[in-house]
């Protein structure tokens, strides 16, 4: 429907009959759709504009056709235990595609893309001064994991790539528990229980994320453990394992 609406603003006969062909629903139709939209990778709209340079639609109709970006949902890679206003962590992989055989340009994630890119304009600073007010929706899916209501509990935290989010925020609760009980001068206070954290990745230098602080809390009582391991390394390298 998306391309059938954009042919009707090709100037030229040509390119307005192509696109109506590749829009038709039948089996030649979709055998075109898919040669002409997804050579190597499914064609945006930009893309299809370039390709079909008579078509010159008005804003409103390319807002019609254009489908709305569904909600991204990242895990929070932070704890509230850490004390209101405290800057909040998510954690996400920047999605990208390299350049096509038939031209067409390397891609980013919209979302991630765009974060990234702020990120590195920011300087490591306020990411919603770089890319305006961001809206954060919390969200907790059915199934939502938590470590256990008695700090006392020792529990295993098993985790490759993003995935460490949540268990950074475990860690990041468990030391404002010690740091809170250390202050407070509880004596009495019962010893938190031992974790274990495994967690593996590709390359050290690239993938270990949130590695320094991991290392620093490792042997402490927020993270008693941690072994972690990397797959695109010499096996010889002491380094792959630590």
């Amino acid at each position: 429907a998306a391309l059938r609406a954009l042919a009707e603003w090709c100037r030229e006969d040509a390119e307005k009959e192509k696109l109506v062909r590749i829009s038709a629903n039948s089996k030649e139709g979709r055998e075109a759709y898919k040669a002409e939209m997804f050579v190597e990778k499914p064609v945006t709209v930009l893309e299809l504009l370039e390709r079909f340079p008579s078509c010159m639609p008005p804003v409103e109709v390319l807002l019609d056709v254009l489908p709305p970006l569904a909600p991204r949902y990242y895990s929070a890679a932070d704890s509230a235990a850490r004390g209101f206003g405290s800057p909040w962590a998510a954690c996400f992989s920047v999605v990208e595609s390299a350049a096509g055989e038939d031209g067409a340009p390397p891609r980013r994630g919209h979302v991630t893309g765009t974060l990234d890119s702020a990120l590195e304009r920011a300087g490591g600073g306020d990411v919603g001064k770089a890319v305006g007010p961001l809206v954060v929706r919390p969200r907790l899916p059915l199934g939502t994991f938590a470590p256990p209501e008695d700090p006392g509990v020792p529990y295993v935290m098993i985790a490759a790539g993003t995935g460490v989010a949540p268990f950074r925020g475990f860690v990041r609760a468990r030391a404002a528990l010690a740091k809170a009980s250390c202050a407070a001068g509880d004596a009495d206070a019962a010893p938190l229980g031992e974790t274990w954290l495994f967690f593996g990745c590709r390359h050290r230098a690239r993938d270990f994320l949130y590695g320094e602080e991991l290392l620093e809390a490792a042997g402490t009582p927020a993270l008693t453990h941690l072994r972690v391991a990397f797959s695109r390394c010499d096996a010889d390298d002491a380094a792959c394992l630590a």
